[in-house]
């Protein structure tokens, strides 16, 4: 009887915190994320089920740290990297990848061939609750997409893969009873994946900008 009782308890408890996290709807609609780094294909972008994505979120007062990479816009054509993004991506203190809090998992769907993704939670909800956000709080969030070769974020960015990002939004998840808004509702917009440059590079764009400021100087 006890055993039946502490069963039944804890089923209760862990029902009424998984109501208590923020709902989101976590899709992107066609053409949500191209590829524009599959050598074949001669840099042209391209929709396919080339990609896998996932989203981050952070506070209302938080910037992404990979805004600072092309000063704000978003992978939307062929761009040059003048650093590596993933570090920014996988090191930035204010931003949280998205986890199901249903299953525990990251939240990384693959694009299908229309560059569209969606997620979908226990039971093929929609509606899907994030671990670690509240129904209600409006969130600073942006969205990424990278070669698929590699299963997530971090073996992408240990192997730097291609990668793109969307332009920053807020989202405000809705609680357990409410209907959450799409993304792009929300302001999310489609992006581009570029490939990333060896890791030379960055160190000779590093030199270039270092002589590009003592010639300013000694001027």
């Amino acid at each position: 009887m006890k055993k039946t009782l502490l069963i039944v308890t804890v089923a209760a408890l862990t029902g009424l915190s998984s109501f208590g996290q923020g709902y989101f709807a976590l899709s992107g609609g066609a053409r949500g994320a191209w590829d524009i780094f599959t050598p074949a294909n001669g840099g042209i972008p391209k929709l396919g089920a080339t990609l896998d994505v996932a989203l981050y979120y952070g506070s209302s007062s938080a910037t992404p740290a990979v805004e600072s990479i092309l000063n704000g816009s978003p992978t939307n054509t062929a761009s040059v990297y003048g650093a590596n993004p993933w570090t920014a991506i996988l090191n930035d203190p204010n931003f949280t990848q998205v986890v199901d809090f249903n299953t525990s998992t990251a939240v990384t769907p693959a694009t299908a061939s229309n560059g569209g993704w969606a997620y979908t939670t226990t039971g093929g909800f929609s509606a899907v609750p994030v671990t670690g956000t509240v129904a209600g709080t409006t969130y600073d969030m942006y969205v990424i997409a990278w070669d698929k070769t590699y299963a997530t974020p971090a073996a992408a960015g240990a192997a730097g893969a291609a990668v793109g990002w969307s332009k920053m939004f807020q989202y405000t998840p809705v609680s357990n009873i409410g209907t959450p808004a799409s993304l792009a509702a929300s302001g999310f917009t489609p992006f581009g994946v570029n490939a990333v440059p060896e890791p030379a590079s960055f160190a000779l764009a590093g030199l270039g900008m270092a002589a590009m400021l003592v010639s300013r100087r000694r001027k």
